[in-house]
């Protein structure tokens, strides 16, 4: 039985649906997965979650520090992942150790596994020089970004195959690094095990009561929550029965919450928080339409949101805001469009899909022809493939 040893700053499973999607597809495979990750509240340092032995470190998220907490966070993280992940190894001798940015450095934690034969993957979730220039709000490369594209040309160096989300993100790799055939696409598609409209028939009854808008996923500035607020004011005096439903957590949540206080929109828009991921299929089965509003930047623009999928797998139409990766994919017949940051735009999206319900199921039969070729149960085979391909 071949080995897999994944590394990911985040919470599993709860948090990190990628690195659970493509564990789970390895695990099914005949592969032993083994994943280090962080520790939250009362978790288990040590369990084992449908097939998956996990590691938990006590290290926990900052979101919304300074820069100096989130290197104290992450070199700690660094620090302990790299004696658990190579004490682990001299036990079990890891075929490949599959390393989750952010950060890229991470890789680095599988030098001893390296140095002895198991093959390292960097997953690249997001790419860093890109995702700090749009945190920071500057489409200009400062000192910070040069260290940030060093740091992932040398990981992408050291490790010996890299995978990213999709074709934008590679584009960037593709021009940043010589990389040939050393890069592979692995979509962040929906997962079929959550997202299956077929185990909740009856609830789109609760749309008959209700026209509810939904977002759910990290609440950050750049992800363009407050936009879609500001569309909701827009049209709720000719939407009385309006609803707008935000599930998450990020350092934009206070800031949303007085937006909502402000505009007096407690009726019509509620920022309900984090919900486990397990709970995220049902809420969309209630929801008449998906919202995705990303402001546009140099990172938005080529970030495509799993959340999308998500919406069109559970046969929910899809409002975003027009960016180069969601274009990538979907067209005009699938995805309601509007302008990035224009709330009057997406105001009149809402109110065109509140009218025509003939519109919203074109959008869906649309959207799910085109997010065919991307379905989880082509794209897991493929990187279950790639797996075995690299470990043999």
């Amino acid at each position: 039985m071949k080995k897999v040893c994944m590394v990911v700053h985040a919470y599993y499973p709860a948090a990190e649906t990628r690195v659970r999607r493509e564990a789970e597809a390895l695990i099914d495979n005949g592969f032993e997965v083994d994943i280090i990750c962080l520790r939250e509240g009362q978790e288990k340092p040590y369990e084992t979650v449908n097939g998956a032995t996990i590691y938990r470190l006590p290290v926990r998220r900052h979101r919304g520090s300074g820069l100096a907490i989130y290197i104290v966070e992450y070199l700690s993280f660094f620090v302990l992942s790299s004696i658990t992940l190579t004490i682990n190894f001299m036990k079990k001798r890891y075929n490949a150790v599959q390393v989750h940015n952010l950060p890229d450095f991470l890789v680095f934690t599988a030098f001893l596994p390296r140095l002895f034969g198991s093959k390292v993957i960097l997953d690249i979730h997001d790419v860093s020089p890109e995702l700090f220039m749009s945190k920071q709000g500057s489409e200009s490369e400062g000192f910070v970004v040069e260290i940030l594209k060093s740091l992932e040309k040398l990981s992408i160096w050291f490790a010996d195959h890299v995978i990213t989300v999709g074709e934008p993100f590679a584009e960037i790799l593709r021009k940043r690094h010589r990389l040939g055939r050393k890069l592979s696409i692995v979509a962040n598609s929906a997962d079929p095990k959550l997202f299956d409209s077929e185990n909740y028939p009856a609830q789109n009854e609760h749309s008959k009561r209700k026209f509810v808008v939904m977002y759910h996923g990290s609440l950050f500035g750049r992800y363009g929550i407050d936009v879609a607020i500001n569309a909701i004011y827009l049209v709720k005096d000719r939407l009385p029965n309006i609803v707008f439903e935000i599930y998450g957590r990020g350092e934009a949540f206070g800031g949303l919450r007085r937006l909502i206080s402000d505009l007096r929109l407690w009726n019509y828009v509620h920022l309900v928080g984090y919900v486990p991921a397990d709970e995220i299929p049902r809420l969309i089965s209630i929801a008449d339409v998906g919202v995705v509003p990303y402001r546009k930047d140099r990172f938005t623009d080529l970030l495509f949101p799993t959340k999308a999928f998500e919406y069109i797998v559970m046969n929910t139409p899809v409002m975003a805001s027009r960016t180069a990766a969601v274009e990538n994919v979907f067209d005009d017949s699938a995805v309601m469009f509007f302008e990035p940051g224009n709330a009057e735009d997406l105001a009149g999206c809402i109110l065109q899909l509140y009218r025509s319900p003939e519109k919203r199921d074109e959008l869906v039969r649309m959207a799910e022809e085109q997010y065919e070729k991307l379905s989880w149960e082509l794209v897991s085979k493929r990187y279950c493939e790639l797996l075995t391909s690299i470990v043999k």
